[in-house]
């Protein structure tokens, strides 16, 4: 990916969480009425730092790749928008199919070694 194109997504996430905000504000939603002024604070402070992070971990993921597996630079280059979706999709939904409560999880089927019991 080139710095261009790295460019355009976080532009891409920028705005798209700018529509969110002022989606919002404009329904009064953005600065709750029960929350103080240090609260609004670290509300503008997170949204402002999202594209950020974004485009850190993009660029770091980006490196990583061509460090480590320049060889499958452009794999995905020639698929159709909705294949890469509906592997997305389906990558998303594989933890539910696969029997496990949360997306952390990397085993399979009934598992007990993640289940918090209580003390008795």
């Amino acid at each position: 990916m080139q710095a261009n194109q790295q460019m355009v997504q976080v532009l891409a996430v920028v705005l798209i969480m700018g529509c969110f905000a002022l989606a919002e504000w404009r329904k009064g939603l953005f600065f709750p009425k029960t929350a103080n002024p240090e609260d609004h604070r670290l509300d503008v402070a997170a949204t402002l730092m999202l594209p950020w992070v974004s485009g850190v971990v993009l660029a770091s993921a980006q490196a990583l790749s061509a460090w480590a597996m320049p060889e499958h630079r452009n794999a995905w280059a020639d698929w159709a928008w909705w294949q890469m979706v509906a592997v997305l999709l389906v990558a998303m939904t594989l933890p539910n199919i696969c029997g496990t409560d949360s997306a952390t999880r990397l085993c399979c089927g009934p598992c007990t070694a993640h289940t918090i019991r209580p003390h008795t």
